[in-house]
């Protein structure tokens, strides 16, 4: 490099050092998106909610990245009983990438719990679609048919989970209350 190009590139650094405010410089939504995550596995949900907020606004994360801070930042809605905020994160990460079966599920979670259970089972059902080798959507249709007291579906459904992974606690609970027309808890 030329003695030139050395300076120009200083000037450079200098003048983003000065103008660009430290969490907008470069690269800084990776590093977000790794503290969010951070955050959220010390069940710090604010925190969580904070820095993918941030990585999400850094602009520079790549593709897959964004529509996992999305649903990251969705879960850590849930997990504060925000379900209206989460319903939304789950649906731009969808939008995203429409065969995320990850957000699929979580937002069939989300719907259930705020007692939304055909839109539940739409969602469970498409997630079940996009990855059948996943047992825990058809375990979250299940307990939702146990909820409508539909427990023929619910054995249906606990079934074919415990065909995928035979030693699921939850199916095998769900599948035993389901069996003897018992809510599923």
């Amino acid at each position: 490099m030329s003695p030139r190009s050395v300076r120009m590139m200083v000037v450079v650094g200098l003048l983003v050092s000065i103008l660009v405010p430290p969490e907008r410089a470069w690269s800084q939504g990776p590093r977000h998106f790794r503290e969010g995550r951070e955050a959220y596995q010390r069940r710090d949900f604010d925190g969580a909610i904070r820095h993918y907020t941030l990585a999400i606004e850094s602009g520079d994360l790549p593709h897959p990245d964004l529509f996992f801070a999305f649903n990251n930042r969705g879960n850590a809605h849930a997990a504060k009983r925000d379900y209206d905020r989460a319903l939304q994160d789950y649906s731009h990460a969808l939008r995203l990438n429409p065969r995320y079966a990850g957000a699929m599920r979580n937002r069939g979670s989300v719907y259930a719990r705020k007692g939304d259970y055909e839109r539940a089972i739409r969602d469970y059902s498409e997630a079940a679609r996009l990855d059948p080798d996943d047992p825990h959507a058809l375990i979250g249709r299940g307990f939702v048919y146990c909820q409508k007291q539909q427990f023929d579906r619910a054995v249906q459904d606990f079934d074919a989970a415990l065909g995928i992974c035979p030693t699921c606690p939850r199916a095998i609970s769900g599948r035993a209350a389901a069996s003897g027309g018992k809510e599923c808890r």
